[in-house]
């Protein structure tokens, strides 16, 4: 099976013993394109070259195409969450735009993801209802399922205050995905999503199954060998 045959299997259940190894690296992309975090950030072009550049020196199973931390708030502006246009500004945008592009190039041998922060973080961070959250959170994913993305990470920087409707929000971002023949995450904290398999960035393990990952966001001034040297020994 080619990488994204691979993909495939995993999201729909029947991955077995199947490893994809990419580590959480979006920022250490900008060291390659030689361009400020910001500009790299919302630029596409500058976005899919460097990232599609990492994915070359690295050699990994895939690249990230988009980092939630702070992403939809950022691309939100003065808009509040309103949805098309947080999709179509700043770094939202950029990165589906990227997420477009990879999947064109990278073909069948190399997997798109996406990291999007989750319902109880948008709650908190635009003032709105849990109810309200959740559908911005869902087409959100929908977004980046359509644009290509083989694989969706869900990021909270909060705990939920409605569980029940916190965990109904993450099962139809779920539905989604399997829809779109995508994996689908939840990122350090326990739920009704699976977690990546993730291993130390300094002192890789070759273990465990699905996807794997670093155990924590790769820094912006992390040594491209050393990331190198992490993916080949998490294989």
């Amino acid at each position: 099976m080619n990488v994204r045959e691979r993909a495939h299997a995993i999201a729909g259940g029947s991955g077995g013993n199947i490893r994809l190894v990419v580590p959480f690296a979006y920022e250490v992309a900008a060291r390659i394109s030689a361009r400020p975090l910001d500009e790299f950030f919302t630029d596409p072009t500058h976005l899919a070259n460097g990232l599609s550049e990492l994915h070359q020196a690295i050699g990994a199973d895939g690249i990230l195409c988009a980092d939630a931390r702070g992403m939809e708030f950022e691309s939100a502006g003065t808009a509040g969450l309103n949805i098309e246009h947080i999709i179509n500004n700043g770094r939202v945008g950029a990165s589906l735009e990227a997420c477009r592009r990879l999947r064109t190039t990278l073909d069948n041998e190399g997997i798109v993801l996406a990291a999007v922060s989750g319902p109880a973080t948008l709650e908190k961070q635009f003032s709105v209802s849990v109810e309200t959250a959740v559908e911005a959170f869902v087409e959100v994913i929908r977004h980046f399922c359509d644009a290509g993305a083989d694989g969706i990470i869900v990021m909270e920087s909060e705990m939920p205050d409605d569980n029940e409707c916190w965990e109904d929000g993450l099962m139809t971002a779920r539905n989604i995905a399997v829809f779109y023949r995508s994996m689908i995450y939840l990122w350090g904290m326990e739920g009704p999503l699976p977690n990546p398999a993730c291993t130390n960035l300094v002192m890789p393990k070759n273990e465990g199954s699905g996807l794997i990952m670093t155990q924590e966001p790769v820094p912006a001034d992390y040594d491209i060998e050393a990331l190198r040297y992490w993916v080949t020994e998490s294989r």
